[in-house]
């Protein structure tokens, strides 16, 4: 019937969607998957009825591989992309469809080799699958890309989940997919450089890594685009806390520089100790350890050459949350009693007293704006520092039709050019009088 209905009528899209929500309310099941099923094959496919008729289907306890095959189908050939892939793995993880998501999750990775979010979401199917295969594509996947704030469990996990593989095996006695196990598991244990610094005492030190690439790993910006990611944001007085750690675990030929930053004077000794681990993981592995001593400067910068670094393009980085002045108020507000050492300077002290200064003039009081004693107002300054590509970029994108039988290309040439840069300069801080102007 519904195939008959749209052979003859081409409805428009609010409409099949008005009509999909009545039967939905009427909870005509059979008839909703009829109808979705029709409209699809008629050529008026949105992008919710896949999702409306995998649960339509589940409710109507159709078989599983039919269920499977249309959440396949919400990843489609033209819109094919990471977000969509990730989305259809974590419906079919929901569904209980572990092999069929973690096939949705291997895609996504192909997409964006350096997100970790595909191989964390694939540990649990992993280890429920029993596929030594999953297994260790998943584990080393965490153990490469996962440096998110719960890194370590997520290692552990990675690890416990290799241990049961090699198990399995061992038990097998498959040599030669025990040997391909140990290099896989190798590699992903690898890393290109580590940098350390530890110190004692109440106050705070921070540590940026910049690469050969541009990128920096700071406090502000955990990850690079050269691959590294800043571990820990440490600060006194818990020992345990006293200690910033940057790890690359493929990162590009050439010359890091470090810098370390003492913001408080508040450290046992005037001391820090650095350590940095180049190649660590394998029989190339050396490690350098450095007492620094803060004289006379709060910043100490030390030059790092990574020779035979395993990284051979930048690393996109994906940044949420608040950036910039933002960010440190919400660093702040998860770290409640933290030494507050971004105001300490000179420049910024003066800046706070010529705003109240500024606040306090005639005009400011003839607005009507009730002030609190040493109300200062709200300065910032947030510089952003982004890569304008030039010239012509090609991306392409190969996708795999769920029955394995077809491959989509998608073919994406960009042209840019920058045909003019304007340059300007900015300077405050003068008073003037509100009354002449001058």
């Amino acid at each position: 019937m519904w195939q008959t209905f749209f052979a003859k009528n081409k409805p428009g899209n609010q409409l099949v969607e008005q009509h999909a929500t009545y039967l939905v309310d009427q909870q005509q099941h059979e008839h909703l998957i009829a109808y979705l099923n029709a409209a699809i094959i008629a050529g008026q496919s949105q992008p919710w009825m896949y999702e409306v008729l995998a649960i339509t289907m589940e409710i109507a306890n159709r078989p599983p591989e039919e269920i499977e095959r249309v959440v396949l189908s919400m990843a489609d050939f033209g819109n094919a992309s990471y977000e969509s892939m990730m989305y259809s793995g974590a419906y079919l993880s929901n569904l209980g469809h572990d092999q069929a998501a973690l096939r949705m999750y291997r895609q996504a990775a192909r997409m964006s080799p350096d997100r970790p979010e595909p191989f964390s979401l694939s540990i649990k199917l992993a280890g429920r699958t029993g596929v030594p295969d999953d297994a260790i594509w998943a584990a080393c996947g965490v153990l490469r890309n996962a440096w998110g704030p719960d890194y370590k469990s997520q290692h552990e996990q990675a690890e416990d989940l290799l241990t049961e593989a090699e198990k399995k095996l061992r038990k097998a006695n498959d040599e030669i997919q025990l040997s391909k196990f140990q290099q896989l598991v190798e590699d992903a244990r690898h890393r290109d450089l580590m940098v350390r610094v530890n110190w004692n005492g109440t106050g705070d030190i921070d540590l940026s890594v910049e690469d050969p690439a541009g990128g920096i790993a700071t406090y502000e910006t955990r990850e690079s685009t050269g691959g590294g990611a800043l571990l820990n944001d440490g600060y006194g007085p818990i020992p345990e806390n006293c200690y910033e750690a940057y790890v690359c675990p493929m990162g590009f030929s050439g010359e890091y520089v470090v810098k370390i930053t003492k913001f408080s004077e508040k450290i046992v000794g005037n001391r820090a100790v650095l350590t940095i681990v180049t190649h660590a993981g394998t029989p190339a592995e050396k490690k350098t350890t450095k007492s620094i001593k803060f004289e006379g400067t709060n910043e100490f910068v030390m030059r790092i050459k990574l020779d035979e670094g395993r990284r051979e393009q930048r690393r996109t980085v994906f940044i949420g949350g608040p950036v910039g002045a933002a960010r440190d108020w919400e660093r702040n507000a998860q770290q409640v009693g933290r030494p507050r050492h971004r105001a300490i300077d000179r420049e910024t002290r003066q800046a706070v007293a010529e705003m109240r200064k500024s606040r306090g003039q005639p005009v400011v009081q003839a607005l009507g704006i009730q002030q609190s004693p040493g109300a200062a107002g709200g300065i910032g300054f947030a510089p952003v520092v982004r890569i304008i590509p030039e010239g012509a970029t090609l991306a392409a994108q190969a996708v795999v039709s769920p029955d394995r039988r077809y491959v989509r290309m998608g073919i994406s040439p960009t042209f840019s050019q920058i045909i003019d840069v304007a340059v300007f300069s900015f300077q405050g801080g003068a008073n003037t009088n509100p009354a002449t102007g001058r």
